[in-house]
């Protein structure tokens, strides 16, 4: 066996799946190279494979080429490694020829990038002449050969990385320990790409630094990284000197436009390596001249060649990157050259171009404008760190306005808002289209982070400034947002300014904001259980998001028609529908948009008895919101709180009610749905005078927020606490909730109160009718896809067992069959039969609602309205609201004279008592 190998001093890491793709890359092609960049272990990993080979062939030499200047004397340093003597006048290739004409031969020609020609002329001979013989090479760019396979060097996985730097340092620190800072290790490996040359030498200073210190130095890497061992060749010695030896290789084109690409902070496409690094850089221009552009891109593709850009395809397109450590090297190029400026303001230029089109695009393809912006996220922000200064004010502040919408879309709330909040204090004062612009943007963020009344500031600021100058577009925009920021709190305003906005935006031809303003107003109809009313107008919406690839649009005007199925009867529908909600926004991948609807997807499930799918799906989001900041899924809390109550997990459901009731004063509506399901775990937990309270509570608020759901729910729950004590009462108030629910087409309720109805009746003496209301319930539940929640089946099954012994088999049967035959809506009849609405006179101290008639004593007793809202958990704007009402009714203005009728009423009624 003739080889020249020597052993290895070190330990070689890894590298197990490309030692087997070369070995199958050699058993098919007769020359491969192996190409990466400077330290990316090309030379270490092809001596390796070598001493692999040398099981299966008969010879196996190793020529370093590095140290080679004369392109002349490439041929003569391969013959004296193989040891072919030199004969005066002779061509050394014939030598080389007759030398390797017979052996099976490995010959690796190390280090071939400097003398590319001269080795490609020699390889190309041998290979000719030499049957039986293997070329392996290294460079840092093919070699242009017919027939070369060219492989090109990946970095370290990150395991295989820490792995070598845990032994690198354990040379330089026999005490050293990963155990002690993994993270410091994987922080450090991922800092320098995995590059095996980089991760060495950072190792080797573990006897002077920690891991921790070291991680905070590589923020000056190729400095740090110095100091190789003195037996290793010079260009490896630091990885400064392996860069130099690389940079020292290119023309002066090459430099030109390797050093101006260091300024994107991440992976870019063609056109923007060609209008960055352009060779023209006139100062009256913003990118270079056509041609000039089109040489930067052929430069740019040379560099790949070079193995100092690397490539990657994204979906169809090719993207190029510099590897971090080539980029700190690039860019002090750059800097030393005093271009710095010059082409962050050309990258910053090309950049607001493109989201400038960007924004234009997306009013007709969102989807597409959307990914190519995701895909310059890095360098954009790159941009706007740099130019959100005094004199890039103009364009940076435009750029960070534009930008606004995708960071909504993708709720990329926390980068964007300070973005925005930066962009504006740069012009704190102005008032302009740009200013709006930015506001309005705030808005939009605000929204997505849960900021509710940040919200509504920014569209007051934004709709002031687009009103002073005459913007439509833009005060759509804000006008859109004020009413999202009332949503939760006051719903008729929230409708009368999206209706505002809707007709602004279609006025000024603006899609999203005219679907965004009509979702909107949908939602305020679906909160008073106007469900068909809701879908009707979101319809459209849908539809015209669905032409232009809106997701975000789409998904919430689609959700709406899943909430109507949801409630009026259609569950098992529903669930359908919200499968395709969660499909339509899943890809924008944000929480706001996608959340929000899973959220009521989850509820769906949940309903449909499937409660394990919804606990899994909302398990996802909180998982993701613990792990971010500044994000929003809106009443999150209130659907896992009824999960977990449907499960029969009483005291971590009322865990959850507690925390939706603790954003009040934001959310109001998320709130105030969490008092009857509150009412109800309390009553399971056996705490029934909390429990009363609770749903009292819920009562008031019902009435005041004018929400039938919430208001049958409560009284549903009131009447459970009083069934034993109390059953007439109970019956009237589980009558009153079965007829809310059916005025409102609440269908999905239903069997709830047909339950709840039979078991009382059961336990009344009316075994005949409760056996019809049970078996018509579970014939309901049965076609709507809405079965009995686990909680509910043992209660259930008790009073089943109560009927069948009271009627016996057979006439339990025949009871049940009729039930189970008749229509839903004669059986609700039947039940209903003789219980006409009360009439209320419209004026005087009689007309006063249950809740105003709170508020009027509470008056009497000299509360502010600041302790009435606090007491009764409504708002404040509500008080007032329900104060003009009770002054239209008593035909007072006065808040004294109210309190004097007041206490008159109050002292008149004990009289009577």
């Amino acid at each position: 066996m003739n080889t020249n190998f020597a052993a290895a001093l070190t330990s070689f890491v890894g590298r197990d799946r490309e030692l087997v793709q070369l070995h199958a890359r050699i058993a098919e092609h007769r020359l491969v190279t192996l190409t990466g960049e400077g330290g990316s272990g090309k030379s270490r990993l092809a001596a390796h494979l070598c001493g692999e080979l040398e099981e299966t062939v008969e010879e196996t030499w190793w020529v370093d080429l590095g140290p080679v200047v004369d392109p002349g004397l490439v041929v003569r340093t391969v013959a004296d490694t193989l040891g072919v003597r030199s004969e005066p006048e002779a061509d050394p290739t014939s030598g080389l020829l007759r030398r390797l004409h017979a052996p099976t031969t490995v010959l690796c020609l190390d280090t071939c990038e400097h003398l590319l020609d001269a080795v490609a002329d020699l390889i190309r001979r041998l290979l000719l002449g030499c049957e039986r013989l293997v070329v392996l090479a290294t460079s840092r760019e093919a070699l242009g050969v017919p027939g070369e396979a060219v492989y090109r060097v990946p970095s370290l996985t990150p395991a295989d990385a820490q792995r070598l730097f845990s032994e690198r340092a354990a040379l330089s620190d026999p005490h050293f320990t990963m155990d002690d800072s993994p993270a410091e290790v994987a922080a450090i490996c991922a800092r320098l790409d995995g590059l095996p040359l980089a991760i060495e030498l950072a190792a080797a200073w573990v006897h002077a630094l920690t891991p921790a210190q070291i991680a905070a130095g590589l923020a000056d890497s190729l400095q740090l990284l110095g100091g190789g061992p003195r037996t290793v060749i010079p260009r490896h010695r630091t990885l400064m000197a392996s860069m130099d030896w690389s940079h020292d290789l290119l023309d002066p084109h090459e430099q030109r436009v390797l050093r101006r690409l260091a300024v994107f902070g991440s992976d870019f496409t063609a056109a923007a390596a060609a209008a960055v690094a352009g060779e023209r850089w006139d100062d009256d221009e913003r990118a270079g001249h056509p041609a000039e552009n089109e040489h930067a891109l052929v430069v740019t593709r040379r560099l790949v060649d070079k193995s100092l850009v690397a490539t990657r395809r994204h979906q169809d397109q090719v993207r190029y990157r510099l590897l971090d450590t080539v980029r700190h090297y690039a860019f002090d190029k750059l800097r030393r050259c005093g271009e710095v400026a010059r082409a962050r303001d050309r990258h910053l230029a090309y950049y607001l171009d493109l989201a400038v089109e960007a924004a234009d695009g997306a009013t007709r393809d969102q989807d597409h404008w959307r990914a190519v912006l995701e895909a310059e996220r890095d360098n954009i922000h790159a941009g706007l760190q740099w130019a959100l200064t005094p004199a890039r004010a103009e364009s940076s502040r435009l750029l960070a306005a534009t930008m606004s919408h995708q960071w909504m879309i993708r709720s990329q709330a926390h980068e964007g808002l300070g973005f925005l909040q930066r962009a504006l204090g740069l012009a704190p004062d102005a008032r302009s289209a740009v200013q709006a612009r930015l506001h309005v943007g705030r808005a939009w963020l605000a929204m997505v982070a849960g900021h509710v009344h940040q919200a509504g500031e920014s569209a007051a600021v934004a709709g002031e400034i687009a009103t002073e100058i005459d913007d439509t577009a833009i005060g759509a925009q804000a006008t859109a947002m004020r009413a999202y920021s009332l949503y939760f709190v006051d719903p008729p305003r929230c409708h009368e300014l999206a209706d505002q906005a809707r007709a602004m935006s279609e006025s000024a031809g603006d899609a999203f904001t005219q679907d965004w303003a009509t979702v909107l107003d949908a939602y305020t109809l679906n909160r008073r259980d106007r469900h068909a009313e809701a879908a009707a107008i979101a319809r459209p919406a849908y539809e015209r998001a669905l032409a232009r690839h809106d997701r975000f649009c789409g998904s919430f005007a689609l959700g709406i028609d899943m909430l109507a199925r949801l409630h009026t009867g259609e569950v098992r529908r529903s669930v359908s529908v919200g499968v395709e909600v969660m499909a339509l926004a899943e890809p924008l991948g944000d929480y706001f948009a996608y959340g929000s609807n899973a959220t009521n997807v989850a509820h769906a499930f949940g309903m449909a008895g499937d409660i394990d799918r919804g606990m899994a799906i909302m398990a996802r989001i909180v998982q993701g919101m613990d792990r971010s900041s500044d994000v929003d899924v809106i009443a999150y809390v209130y659907v896992i709180g009824l999960l977990h109550l449907w499960s029969g997990r009483p005291t971590t459901a009322l865990e959850w009610f507690e925390r939706g009731m603790q954003q009040h004063d934001t959310y109001e509506w998320t709130a105030l749905r969490c008092l009857a399901p509150q009412a109800a775990a309390l009553r399971r937990l056996g705490r029934t005078e909390e429990a009363g309270h609770a749903a009292a509570r819920a009562v008031t608020a019902a009435i005041e927020i004018d929400s039938p759901y919430l208001l049958a729910s409560a009284r549903d729950e009131q009447a459970r606490l009083i069934a034993t004590a109390d059953p007439a009462r109970a019956f009237d108030l589980h009558h009153q909730a079965l007829a809310l629910r059916r005025e409102h087409h609440l269908t999905t309720y239903l069997p709830d109160s047909l339950d709840a109805l039979g078991g009382l009746a059961a336990t009344t003496g009316s075994p005949g009718a409760a056996a019809r209301m049970l078996a018509a319930g579970r014939a309901a539940r049965e076609q709507m896809g809405c079965p009995r929640p686990p909680v509910a089946r043992p209660d259930h099954e008790r009073t089943i067992a109560l009927v069948r012994r009271e009627l016996g088999e057979k006439a339990y049967r025949e009871h049940s069959e009729e039930g189970a035959a008749l229509a839903l809506d004669a059986v609700i009849a039947d039940a209903t039969r003789g219980r006409g609405p009360r009439n209320r006179p419209t004026v005087g101290w009689s007309s006063l609602s249950p809740t105003e008639l709170a508020v009027a004593l509470m008056v009497a007793d000299g509360l502010p309205n600041p302790e009435i809202a606090a007491r009764m958990f409504i708002s404040r704007s509500t008080v007032k609201t329900h104060l003009s009402h009770i002054y239209a009714k008593l035909g007072t203005s006065s808040r004294t004279e109210l309190a004097a009728i007041a206490a008159a009423a109050r002292s008149a009624g004990e009289r009577r008592r």
